[in-house]
């Protein structure tokens, strides 16, 4: 299970929180890698699981990485804490 657990804005910056659990063997490593790659912090790492972090400074960006990460097979967790952002004005 891949899964999108937190999105917040703090301090002017979006932090975008990743969970994974029931990894098959070899694939904590491969998603360490690719989530570093795309700027992550881990935060926790076992042989089965992992969640992560990224702070970014543009909403764009956030939806971006969101974007490439729903098609690796992540989608939001049903009790996911995310932000409402207000409608734009453009």
């Amino acid at each position: 299970m891949r899964q999108f657990v937190e999105l917040k804005l703090d301090d002017g910056k979006f932090k975008l929180g990743i969970y994974c659990c029931v990894l098959e063997a070899g694939e904590v490593d491969e998603l360490i890698s690719m989530l570093v790659g795309k700027g992550f912090i881990m935060t926790f790492a076992e042989a089965d699981s992992l969640s992560g972090e990224i702070v970014i400074e543009h909403y764009k960006d956030v939806i971006k990485i969101r974007k490439e990460l729903s098609e690796q097979g992540f989608s939001w967790s049903p009790d996911a804490k995310r932000i409402k952002l207000p409608e734009s004005k453009e």
